[in-house]
């Protein structure tokens, strides 16, 4: 089920029926965009494996979501 706009999916949501019984494995999707900021220099990024797993990557996403916490609910996912 897909609906055009926030206010259909919030009302879908807020329905009084149970999804989950009527469509069984049924959730949210949220979609995610990814955006390409160029000019950035490759050493800036640490592409070594693993470094997603450290506490450094994942106070970095925390600190720049919240420096941007008041622009259209964007949500920083990965770097």
């Amino acid at each position: 089920m897909r609906t055009a706009t926030k206010e259909g999916a919030k009302a879908v949501k807020e329905a009084n029926i149970n999804w989950e019984q009527a469509y069984t494995g049924i959730k949210v999707y949220k979609p995610n965009y990814r955006i390409v900021i160029h000019g950035v220099p490759a050493w800036a990024i640490n592409l070594n494996p693993g470094y997603k797993e450290t506490t450094k990557y994942k106070d970095t996403i925390d600190k720049w979501q919240k420096q941007n916490a008041n622009r259209n609910d964007i949500t920083i996912t990965d770097i």
